[in-house]
């Protein structure tokens, strides 16, 4: 048995769906199971995977050559936001048990197995009459979090985490660094920064004592600074998900439609109050607000006990023994 994913990264699309395709690619290697991809990218990605086991070419347009390759794999899975219905509809013709990875809930879909691990989501009636794992028990996330030790709440705050993806589309980071070099001067800031960051030389000024950048971090480091921090100020994507994993009380800031699923979740459970939105004139007072409220230890203790209940970081295990257990019955 070989297993075939399709996804998409890069500037453009950000890193989250290669992460966790490669998570749970690292769940099937447990099982001796081989793996490749096809992605849709640019360079900003082609060190993240293995090149011996990756094709990069536009799958959207190229569609005969998708055609072709798939046509080799028994299980086949599309993780992306953008595929079109015709291309999950040469998946689902050519492949024996196609799998679809949908935290936006967009498609139909009629053969094979549906993956939503939206915090807090529950089965739609579109997709009632096809396999389907929904919840947070599903999430992906990379093998450093599956077991793993969780953040130790202290009686106060001394470090705050910022990131906002490979790239920070919306270009706050810096403009959050300063606001909190002058409010908060004390207190330490871990930036992290990825690849696809396009002001590195402008946001050196920035750093003082009180801050540490960080660039481009693997999984085992970004684990080690999460571990290491008190609260973080992140985007609504994939990494909330980390956070909540090893129980760190996050102020969650809105920068792209497609996180409004996840950050829905994240208030129902009461993993946070309310999201933030990078384009929201009081977006600095409403970050004192939040980063005041989490002076509280109390209250950081129970956001970070919210998070740890609903990520146990066994997703990516559960799908890949899931698909091996079905895909032929």
């Amino acid at each position: 048995m070989k297993v075939l994913f399709i996804t998409e990264g890069g500037k453009q699309y950000g890193l989250g769906h290669i992460t966790r395709c490669l998570s749970i690619s690292q769940a099937f290697s447990k099982y001796h199971i081989d793996t490749s991809f096809i992605v849709k990218g640019d360079s900003f990605i082609e060190n993240l995977l293995p090149k011996a086991k990756c094709v990069f070419f536009d799958w959207q347009k190229n569609t005969k050559k998708l055609t072709k390759i798939i046509s080799h794999y028994k299980v086949v899975i599309l993780d992306t936001l953008t595929a079109p219905l015709k291309v999950v509809q040469i998946i689902e013709n050519n492949t024996q048990y196609p799998v679809f990875i949908d935290d936006y809930r967009k498609l139909n879909y009629h053969k094979g197995l549906i993956i939503d691990w939206t915090i807090g989501s529950k089965l739609l009636k579109k997709w009632i009459e096809v396999e389907c794992l929904i919840g947070s028990k599903y999430v992906s996330l990379r093998k450093e979090f599956w077991n793993t030790r969780t953040v130790s709440i202290r009686k106060s705050v001394k470090r705050i985490l910022l990131t906002f993806g490979g790239s920070d589309n919306r270009n706050i980071t810096m403009k959050i660094v300063d606001h909190l070099n002058t409010k908060y001067p004390k207190l330490h800031k871990y930036v992290i920064i990825g690849k696809g960051f396009a002001h590195t030389k402008k946001i050196k000024k920035y750093i003082c004592k009180n801050v540490t950048l960080l660039h481009s971090l693997n999984s085992a480091e970004m684990k080690r600074v999460i571990l290491k921090s008190d609260i973080a100020i992140c985007a609504g994507g994939q990494t909330t998900y980390e956070l909540a994993r090893l129980g760190l009380p996050s102020i969650i800031i809105k920068t792209e439609e497609n996180q409004d699923y996840d950050i829905d979740g994240w208030k129902k459970i009461g993993f946070i109050s309310e999201a933030l939105s990078w384009d929201d004139p009081k977006l600095f007072i409403n970050i004192n607000k939040k980063i005041d409220l989490y002076r509280s230890e109390k209250v950081r203790l129970k956001v970070s006990r919210i998070g740890k209940n609903n990520v146990d970081g066994k997703g990516a295990v559960r799908i890949a023994k899931y698909i091996l257990n079905h895909y032929e019955s």
